[in-house]
């Protein structure tokens, strides 16, 4: 295998190549989106199905369970 130097494009080609592949393998993807994650996830096409709390070391914290499509 030949590796090549990163280039900065590579994170924007990997980002959408992740991203067709995993909505064209799966057609109900959930994920558990942070407050900050959150519009992210509305732009592209997930919706809110609950938004609830979790506790990390002590400190609970706000995120939403989102799913696709």
């Amino acid at each position: 295998m030949i590796l090549r130097t990163y280039r900065p494009c590579d994170c924007e080609e990997l980002a959408d190549l992740f991203y067709h592949t995993v909505h064209t393998v799966h057609k109900n993807i959930v994920t558990h989106a942070s407050i900050t994650a959150k519009p992210f996830f509305e732009k592209r096409g997930y919706r809110v199905i609950r938004e609830q709390q979790v506790e990390r070391q002590g400190i609970f914290l706000t995120n939403f369970v989102m799913k696709y499509p």
